[in-house]
């Protein structure tokens, strides 16, 4: 992974997908909003700036789980918390 200094995820974050807004770079992409993953890998990109593949829960056990996200459609995963 690369210097992790400026980017807002980290390897093993939990993300969810809150938009989607450039058809071109999702191209053939399975997630959709709403979807959840944890990151696996984050990159600089020359022409959309910070990327990230990500493991996404909804697609484990298909043919291609880890797909390619722009950091301006993620935002953190935050649990549910179960009071009692």
């Amino acid at each position: 992974m690369n210097n992790m200094g400026n980017y807002k995820f980290k390897k093993g974050d939990r993300v969810s997908v809150a938009k989607i807004d450039d058809v071109v770079y999702y191209g053939h992409a399975k997630y959709k909003v709403g979807d959840v993953g944890i990151i696996v890998l984050a990159e600089e990109d020359s022409e959309y700036g910070n990327v990230y593949l990500i493991r996404w829960d909804r697609l484990k056990g298909t043919y291609r789980m880890n797909w390619w996200a722009l950091e301006s459609w993620l935002m953190l995963e935050k649990p549910l918390i179960k009071c009692e």
